[in-house]
């Protein structure tokens, strides 16, 4: 019967631990993310607007464009 609780306490205090590293790991892979929003521009472009947020907060926008062809450039400022 002392095997079998051991056992059981090992089980538990095993999936702790990994319900506890996949937790922080879930955890740090929203710590940071982009929202990618592309739209038509012109005739045969369009203007893709990427937001960097940090654990939910907005950190910075920038924005890209794509010609007819899928080739990727910014547009002079």
């Amino acid at each position: 019967m002392t095997i079998n609780r051991i056992g059981a306490a090992s089980l538990a205090a095993l999936a702790l631990a990994l319900g506890l590293a996949l937790s922080s790991t879930a955890a740090q892979a929203f710590a940071r993310h982009t929202v990618t929003t592309c739209e038509p521009y012109g005739i045969n472009h369009q203007r893709c607007t990427v937001e960097h947020y940090n654990n939910g907060v907005l950190m910075f926008t920038s924005v890209y464009y794509i010609d007819e062809n899928g080739m990727w450039y910014r547009a002079a400022d």
